[in-house]
């Protein structure tokens, strides 16, 4: 049973990670030409101000699902590493 819980885990944060790609090529084709690299070091960092500022008013509109891609990414690998451990102890009995 939490193998299977931590198969759907792998498939949804593999989906969330494909989402947040995505979402990060759509808001680079909105920087402008010379400031690509500073732009991805923002997104990078989740800077959505930094951001919103220099892509201008459609930014916040690209950088929502960014954001809830990558915290739900997050939350996927932590909640594997906790079933991992829960693993763990189980076999250790």
């Amino acid at each position: 049973m939490i193998i299977a819980a931590l198969a759907i885990l792998v498939l949804l944060a593999a989906a969330a990670w494909f989402m947040a790609a995505i979402s990060a090529i759509t808001v680079m084709q909105l920087a402008p030409r010379g400031e690509k690299l500073s732009c991805l070091t923002c997104l990078g960092w989740l800077r959505s101000p930094a951001l919103s500022t220099r892509l201008g008013p459609a930014a916040p509109l690209h950088l929502a699902p960014y954001r809830n891609a990558i915290f739900g990414f997050l939350a996927c690998v932590i909640a594997m590493a906790a079933m991992s451990a829960l693993i763990a102890a189980e076999r250790s009995n």
